[in-house]
């Protein structure tokens, strides 16, 4: 009996221990599988979309630079335009023209004005959207190149070959990141469109829980210790407490490799709230925001200031005000009930389409190659539009302006000449008679153009004042005075010479003599050259 329950002791040791050890297998058994599994390389298709985006962050970097230089352009070109219609307005030297010129400017001005917000936005988007992406390319080229060179002996390594996605195998890490663009390249403007980052999301980016066993391959790789879903292979207290964000969360590593709540980020889109929550990955669509706002403002700017439009002239508020303003002397905004048509109908007799109308008419003659003598050196003939800069503008406005300048000035000239040769002795046919009177001799009197030897009624030879022969000869002479000069004599005669003053009466020889008549011709020819001035600039509103 004794021996029986020994027996079936021994027995139930055995059994225990059998099961003891079949426990303990398959605990090991669980071990290696999960050691395996949670150590494989991350395959191919999992890092490729990462390399991919840091090619397009290169490619951001040159838009971005594109993009300021786009916004640089708009506004220079506006505003060279403006001082290219002034200069040619300048040149043509009349009414139209500079009306036409007053108007455009105002026009391009009010466009500038209402484009500054998004100038001054997409600046800031220009400067924005390179830092965000790169930031975002820092973080994702540092995982690659730890993980792409940190390999075992037996090739295995953390990124699984491109070309074998589910295979451990490993490349060398200068053949196996060649696709990636980790580090910036040398900026340089460029359009390269994108690949991973796009309007619509990323692109290929269609992983969204974080780093877990299906991301990794298969094959067991023993040195892959960084993505290992054992706490202690990763920290020998048990493992990190905390989520590991590689590359700037995309790969969310956690220590026993669970899945975190999935956040995509392939396709994104705005809500009406602003911008989707997506967690871990929400650096990222920050980032995607910044691009989606850099391709509006690409193609805001990409066409370039355009030039206005005789329709779009002609109905701006801005023109007839600055018409007003400028050419009516009138302050305050334009306002048709209050001002009436009359700047309307200006702005509608200047601006029309075609060519031989406003404003083309300034276009074409800014084209025009007939500009030589500028501050630069060199002859060659050049128009408004070839030159550079708004200062070189400036210099050709104020060489049109001292044209402008030369031919008032000739135009004063002419009348003070022909005030000089009105000028004969005292001035007038009395004072012409009265200067030929003076000449002795016969062979004196006729040299004179003005003056003949005549034999009077009583036999007397006598040099008198011949008014044909003055004509013939071309010597101009003032008509007779007038009734009130008349006066004025009468009243210059018989003064003494500290009493004949100006500007009536004048001194000359032994006796106060009239000049009044020649303040009053000095100034009618004066008034009729400034009348004449202001007829050739503006005619759109007589007088």
């Amino acid at each position: 009996m004794s021996q029986l329950r020994e027996e079936k002791s021994e027995k139930m040791r055995y059994s225990a221990l059998h099961s003891c050890l079949w426990v303990m297998f398959l605990l090991l058994f669980h071990a290696l599988n999960v050691d395996g599994n949670s150590k494989g390389a991350i395959q191919g298709a999992k890092w490729k979309p990462l390399c991919t985006l840091t090619a397009d962050a290169n490619k951001v970097y040159n838009r971005a630079l594109k993009l300021q230089i786009l916004i640089t352009d708009y506004t220079k070109a506006a505003t060279k335009l403006a001082v290219e219609a002034v200069a040619a307005a300048q040149k043509m030297q009349n009414a139209e023209a500079h009306a036409a010129a007053i108007g455009l400017v105002a026009e391009i001005r009010e466009q500038l004005k209402s484009k500054q917000p998004e100038i001054a936005r997409c600046y800031k988007v220009a400067v924005e959207t390179p830092a965000f992406i790169g930031y975002t390319h820092g973080r994702i080229a540092e995982f690659l190149e730890i993980m792409g060179h940190n390999r075992g002996a037996s090739n295995y390594g953390y990124l699984a070959q491109l070309s074998s996605p589910t295979s451990p195998a490993t490349d060398a890490a200068t053949a196996q990141l060649s696709s990636c663009k980790i580090k910036p390249h040398d900026i340089t403007e460029g359009p390269e469109e994108t690949e991973v980052l796009t309007k619509k999301g990323f692109v290929g980016m269609d992983h969204g829980t974080g780093l877990v066993d299906g991301v990794l391959t298969s094959s067991c790789n023993e040195h892959c210790v960084l993505t290992s879903a054992t706490a202690t292979a990763l920290n020998s207290d048990t493992g990190p407490q905390e989520d590991i964000p590689f590359t700037n969360g995309y790969i969310l590593k956690h220590q026993t490799n669970t899945a975190r709540s999935s956040q995509l980020i392939n396709s994104l889109s705005k809500q009406a709230k602003g911008l989707p929550n997506k967690g871990q990955n929400q650096q990222y669509v920050r980032l995607w925001d910044k691009y989606v706002q850099l391709e509006g403002c690409e193609t805001s700017f990409k066409a370039g200031f355009s030039k206005p439009e005789a329709q779009t002239l002609k109905q701006s508020v801005a023109v007839l005000t600055a018409l007003k303003n400028i050419i009516d002397n009138e302050s305050g905004e334009y306002d048709l009930s209050k001002d009436g048509e009359q700047i309307k109908t200006v702005a509608e007799k200047l601006f029309k389409h075609g060519e031989d109308n406003y404003p083309e008419k300034l276009y074409k003659e800014a084209q025009a190659k007939t500009l030589r003598k500028t501050l630069m050196a060199g002859n060659t003939a050049t128009s408004l539009t070839n030159l550079e800069t708004p200062i070189d503008l400036q210099i050709a406005q104020m060489y049109y302006t001292q044209r402008k300048i030369d031919g008032f000035i000739a135009k004063l000239k002419e009348a003070e000449e022909q005030l000089s040769k009105d000028k004969l002795g005292d001035y007038g046919a009395a004072a012409a008679e009265h200067a030929c009177n003076k000449l002795d001799g016969e062979q004196k009197c006729n040299t004179d153009k003005k003056c003949s030897y005549e034999t009077a009624s009583d036999g007397t030879n006598k040099c008198t004042y011949n008014a044909s022969k003055a004509k013939a000869n071309n010597v101009p002479v003032a008509p007779t005075q007038t009734e009130s000069a008349k006066k004025t004599t009468k009243k210059c005669k018989g003064k003494k010479k500290d009493d004949c003053k100006s500007p009536d009466c004048k001194w000359e020889g032994e006796t106060c003599k009239d000049f009044s008549f020649l303040v009053n011709t000095k100034s009618t020819l004066m008034a009729a050259t400034f009348l004449s001035f202001f007829k050739i600039f503006h005619p759109l509103f007589p007088c």
